[in-house]
């Protein structure tokens, strides 16, 4: 099941271009809008989409994330949850297949009934061959599986990596993957903030997908 999408600037300004000169409008981007002339004959249209040819067949090439812990759009067990509920604080299993080649992953968990999306989590340098996370990453700041991978601080500003769902009520979590053309991912260090790296991976990201879930607090005893 493909639960989201998103391109790459420069797939933007192909596909902006290509729908000028057909007179459509695309409504549907996740980046800034590109200008492309429309006029006949094409001449700088055809330039614009040779010189930001994706790296891909954005038309057929899809990147998918799932987890064997929840299907998508459904209820995120308590062992993923905060010891607040009675969780374990376990990261999902999550695996995903299809994308273009990437030189890195990067998989960043985010509370969406937050207006303003609560990032709860980021693990980034996820190398490219790597295809999936096993439940439980260590909450360290270079876990040992995957090799190579980083984490942030968690919300808690103490934990390193993941920290599971803790709402008061209901709440929509998301997971991101991004592939990314770049590993090491530039300018972030393990001092960087959550804000910065996603900063660093939106730069570098070449696509990306997600996966929701929900999570109801159970009754107090």
């Amino acid at each position: 099941m493909r639960t989201g999408i998103a391109w790459s600037r420069p797939l933007l300004l192909v596909l902006a271009a290509s729908l000028a000169a057909c007179g459509g409008d695309d409504d549907d981007g996740s980046g800034d809008d590109g200008g492309g002339d429309g006029s006949d004959g094409g001449g700088e249209a055809d330039a614009a989409v040779a010189d930001a040819q994706p790296p891909f067949d954005a038309t057929t090439t899809f990147l998918v994330l799932n987890s064997s812990a929840f299907e998508a759009g459904g209820e995120i067990p308590l062992r993923h949850a905060c010891a607040t509920h009675g969780g374990e604080d376990l990261s999902p299993a999550l695996a995903w297949s299809g994308g273009p080649e990437a030189a890195g992953y990067a998989v960043v968990l985010t509370d969406r009934s937050i207006d303003y999306g609560f990032v709860h989590s980021v693990i980034w340098d996820i190398p490219g061959d790597v295809t999936a996370l096993p439940e439980g990453v260590e909450q360290v700041a270079e876990p040992a599986e995957p090799a190579g991978a980083r984490q942030t601080l968690a919300f808690d500003e103490t934990t390193r990596g993941y920290r599971g769902p803790c709402p008061g009520e209901e709440h929509m979590y998301e997971f991101a993957l991004y592939a990314l053309r770049s590993n090491p991912l530039p300018g972030v260090t393990l001092d960087s903030t959550r804000d910065e790296v996603i900063d660093a991976l939106t730069e570098e990201m070449i696509i990306s997908t997600t996966l929701t879930g929900t999570f109801r607090p159970p009754p107090e005893k």
